[in-house]
């Protein structure tokens, strides 16, 4: 016959695994819910707030390519305007010369 420690103990022993099977449940949720680029699915930040909306593709003096002859390229992608990695897009611009 066990004594009554014993069975506390055995008790505990099963309270603490099953705690620690609840974390790992709740780890594998977490990590089921991001997606593979590390960004939660719903796509929503704390950094949306400090995040720039707008880009003036319009400015010559911002063309990323140039030339005197033909005219001026202007893109935006996810790097100069990071709110477009969240929506999968682009911009790009073109201006040619006469």
């Amino acid at each position: 016959m066990r004594s009554s420690q014993e069975r506390q103990r055995e008790g505990e022993r099963e309270e603490t695994w099953e705690e620690e099977r609840e974390r790992e449940q709740q780890e594998r949720e977490r990590d089921r819910r991001r997606s593979p680029r590390g960004d939660y699915d719903n796509g929503l930040e704390e950094t949306f707030c400090s995040m720039r909306l707008k880009e003036n593709i319009g400015d010559p003096s911002r063309a990323d390519i140039f030339t005197p002859q033909a005219g001026r390229i202007s893109t935006v992608n996810s790097f100069n305007l990071p709110i477009l990695r969240h929506l999968r897009l682009s911009a790009e611009r073109g201006v040619l010369y006469n």
